[in-house]
């Protein structure tokens, strides 16, 4: 449990016209190019992410209530240095499972690049009892191939899944002019995506299981919302804070979905269907940069050792052979 948490972490007021550097006659396609062509130029920054992955699932049956919450709570702070790539993630995370106790869990992460040329990670967690350090790498040629395979799958920020609208005023985020961008994305915005991208691995076509899948997926998914909020500096086009959540979802037809997954018979044998309700109105995460508060990675010497203590088991290395394999594949 330990280990999946801590590889999960590395996985984390408005305004008005006159804020310096806000210009009402920009277009939400002007500010997502030079927000695309600023963010290279970033060399280093703070973030304090806030995570709330929690959904609420009511059952009623026959005037018998059952509540089942799932959900992940996390509060973590992140450091990153662009060259050479280093990364310090601190904080915390709790996990909700409906008949288990709750289980919380204290991590730090950090990743070095080495005198090699590769990525060395420390990663500690302590769910309440002692708390141990693990060592993991990624050797350079692994990151060479990450690197040429990001290089070559630029992301076109004209062509955005979903409809991507800007904020008619200047919004102000701890005293900074920021420039608010939305997109609101559906499953119609998904859908071909995913058909596209089935098709291009030669997974779809006539296959029909396949089919069968995004059927029901399109089915259940019909009504739900997924809105990105990103506001951007005014000036230097640098992400001040990003959001992402569910809010105006319809879940009205997926809780007709999972009413006959539960259904019952009666002592006549005819089918009884709960009620259902889901509720994901707390299903968010939030991030908030820095930029002027200089990183602080410094990897502690309790770290260092495990490294040294390494019982060769390099999980870092063997995910991101899988991964490659996959996308070769």
């Amino acid at each position: 449990m330990k280990k999946k948490l801590v590889l999960t972490a590395l996985a984390l007021g408005a305004g008005s016209m006159m804020l310096t550097g806000f210009d009402s006659a920009a277009t939400a396609e002007d500010v997502m190019e030079k927000y695309a062509e600023a963010s290279k130029n970033i060399s280093s920054f703070h973030s304090d992410v806030d995570m709330n992955l929690s959904v609420g699932l009511g059952i009623n049956m026959d005037g018998v209530n059952m509540n089942m919450d799932l959900g992940i709570l996390g509060d973590m702070a992140m450091d990153f240095i662009k060259d050479p790539v280093t990364a310090k993630i601190d904080g915390s995370m709790s996990v909700t499972i409906p008949g288990e106790e709750e289980e919380s869990v204290t991590m730090q992460v950090y990743m070095v690049t080495g005198e090699a040329g590769d990525w060395e990670c420390y990663a500690y967690a302590n769910d309440g009892s002692e708390g141990e350090w693990e060592y993991s790498s990624i050797p350079a040629e692994q990151i060479n191939q990450i690197m040429e395979l990001a290089n070559s799958s630029a992301v076109d920020f004209s062509k955005l899944p979903g409809t991507v609208s800007l904020a008619e005023n200047a919004v102000d985020v701890n005293g900074v002019s920021c420039y608010e961008l939305t997109d609101t994305i559906t499953w119609d915005d998904l859908e071909p995506l995913i058909t596209q991208a089935l098709e291009a691995s030669g997974e779809a076509g006539e296959n029909e299981e396949i089919q069968s899948v995004l059927s029901m997926a399109g089915m259940a998914l019909d009504g739900i919302q997924l809105n990105m909020i990103i506001d951007i500096d005014a000036e230097t086009y640098y992400p001040m804070k990003a959001r992402i959540d569910f809010t105006g979802s319809d879940l009205s037809m997926l809780c007709q979905m999972l009413a006959y997954s539960f259904a019952d018979t009666d002592d006549e044998g005819n089918a009884v269907f709960p009620e259902i309700s889901l509720d994901i109105s707390n299903l968010y995460m939030e991030m908030a940069y820095n930029y002027t508060e200089p990183a602080d990675i410094t990897v502690p010497e309790e770290a260092l050792s495990a490294k040294e203590n390494s019982d060769g088991d390099n999980t870092l290395s063997e995910l991101a052979d899988e991964a490659l394999e996959e996308v070769a594949g």
